[in-house]
């Protein structure tokens, strides 16, 4: 979506003026994951060199992102004192500085690190310079446990350079999105009643993930029943099954205004005309659309 193309250009200017720490919040569902891929994949690497983690509840801590950072920079065999690693990181990241390029740390799921010692660790890294200048940029992508985190830590809040925030999409935007991604996998418009769509938004409460879920389901129930669109009965069916509240979400204070970037601009998408003749598809599959968190 436009909202998300306008957060992924603020991460992508961080790490090409070489910033320090970045952060990428919102709620489960809202393209978080897809988003940081989507950048880590797309950067040059003749002029970046990127490392992607995905730390695990229970199990990473702050000597899991250095051993596994180390190792992706190449380092090897990582040593077992813990400053004999830092050592090789730093050394690996002045040769990338020496060979003209950027390196940087993505952390996806970084709320499960959102504790002192795992924080900690990280602003040891950023601290690593080279000719005066900052060898590392850092994008934490997470929940809000990791603003809740971050603010915890004012030595490392002092770091956020950059922070953008996935927020559940409103009515207006929700009906673009169905309407894009259906276009974009194939499918008509046409597949999704007009009362069906309306309910679907209501449903789907601007979280990209349970709108894909629901679309799915309420598809699958109407070609159940040989129809090639889906109703505002199957919306209710498929909602009812997945026991989805209308409770809204609950907004979360915004820890890191005025100085990051926390409001974005929504570009509605291009109105194209519909051909109604057209015979849709009746494919519309989650995994289509934005994948998962």
């Amino acid at each position: 979506s436009d909202v998300h193309s306008n957060c992924e250009r603020r991460l992508r200017r961080g790490v090409t003026q070489g910033k320090g720490l970045c952060v990428l919040s919102g709620p489960p569902g809202t393209g978080k994951t897809m988003m940081l891929r989507h950048l880590f994949e797309s950067l040059d690497e003749e002029t970046t060199e990127a490392c992607l983690l995905v730390p695990v509840p229970g199990i990473s801590d702050g000597d899991w992102v250095l051993r596994r950072f180390a190792a992706q920079l190449g380092v090897q065999p990582i040593p077992a004192d813990r400053g004999d690693v830092l050592a090789k990181v730093y050394e690996a990241l002045a040769e990338v500085r020496e060979e003209g390029r950027q390196a940087v740390l993505m952390i996806d799921e970084a709320q499960v690190l959102a504790d002192g010692a795992a924080l900690g660790e990280l602003r040891g890294l950023l601290n690593l310079e080279y000719d005066d200048r900052r060898l590392l940029t850092v994008i934490l992508a997470g929940l809000a446990e990791l603003e809740t985190g971050l603010a915890a830590e004012p030595g490392l809040m002092e770091r956020v350079e950059i922070s953008v925030r996935l927020a559940e999409m409103d009515a207006n935007t929700s009906g673009f999105y169905l309407t894009h991604r259906m276009r974009a996998s194939g499918g008509n418009p046409a597949i999704l009643e007009s009362g069906a769509q309306k309910r679907l938004i209501e449903h789907g409460r601007g979280n990209p993930r349970r709108l894909n879920i629901l679309a799915d389901n309420a598809l699958f129930e109407a070609y159940l029943e040989g129809r090639l669109a889906a109703t505002e009965a199957d919306i209710e069916k498929a909602s009812a099954e997945l026991e989805l509240a209308y409770a809204p979400t609950t907004s979360q204070p915004d820890l890191f205004s005025p100085g990051g970037v926390s409001t974005l601009d929504l570009t509605t998408l291009p109105d194209d005309d519909v051909d109604e003749d057209e015979v849709p598809t009746g494919e519309f599959s989650a995994e289509d659309l934005v994948p998962k968190e």
